[in-house]
């Protein structure tokens, strides 16, 4: 079962009151766009007018009704594929974590977090500037970038064309992109079956013949004792997994 989020959010700058029409998968700077609230970014030299926008905090917002049938499963998964890129995820009020790589995958268990009827979900994209800046005072880097480009870029996992190319503007987007099960762009999965997660692997040489050990923990919910590498002893419907 999946509960589908795409589609209509709304914006907000900062703490400002003002709701701006948002959608997800999207960024700050298409939704802005589209509300007439900016120039087209690629236009002249209007990204340079524009560089306030990742200068601040934004927050993306919804609601969606939960059906009671839902919290049934044994697990219950909010599955983030693309939130680029300094992000605070709040379910009704209750921080679920917070992001720091654009180029990962990001999962919260949030059964805990959700209850039947409405539930608010936000997510807050913090200024990628500031971030650099921070980081900047604790260990700086210094190395060449063009006139137009953000020094020390290399502070956040972020793509570095958002910072400004001989090939492209510098326009550092703040986006949201959630799916669940295994579509791009959409929200809630629940996980009510064995799987393999945290898969590794590792190679030693140390002057003798390379080796490759791979590892993964499995997890059944119907044999919550398993875990690191062991599998599940029967047939899934006796976990109550399969009907």
């Amino acid at each position: 079962m999946i509960i589908e989020l795409n589609g209509r959010w709304t914006l907000r700058q900062n703490d400002s009151d003002e709701p701006i029409a948002a959608q997800v998968p999207g960024c700050v700077h298409t939704d802005l766009l589209a509300a007439g609230k900016i120039p087209d970014p690629f236009v002249g030299d209007n990204e340079e007018a524009l560089r306030w926008i990742f200068q601040d905090r934004w927050t993306y917002q919804r609601e969606f009704d939960l059906p009671a049938e839902f919290l049934q499963q044994a697990r219950i998964f909010l599955c983030c594929e693309g939130l680029d890129t300094i992000a605070h995820l709040t379910l009704n009020g209750k921080l679920l974590g917070t992001t720091d790589n654009m180029f990962r995958h990001w999962e919260f268990d949030v059964k805990s977090f959700l209850v039947p009827g409405m539930n608010q979900i936000e997510i807050r994209f913090d200024s990628p500037s500031a971030y650099i800046e921070n980081r900047q005072k604790i260990r700086p880097m210094i190395y060449p970038t063009a006139q137009h480009q953000v020094a020390a870029f290399s502070q956040i996992r972020k793509a570095a064309f958002s910072f400004g190319w001989d090939w492209g503007p510098c326009l550092r987007h703040l986006a949201a992109d959630l799916f669940a099960g295994d579509q791009r762009g959409a929200f809630a999965g629940c996980f009510h079956a064995a799987r393999s997660y945290k898969p590794a692997a590792g190679q030693s040489l140390c002057g003798r013949p390379g080796r490759i050990r791979s590892r993964h923990r499995d997890e059944c919910p119907g044999h919550p004792e398993l875990r690191g590498g062991s599998h599940c002893p029967g047939d899934l419907s006796n976990c109550g997994i399969l009907p």
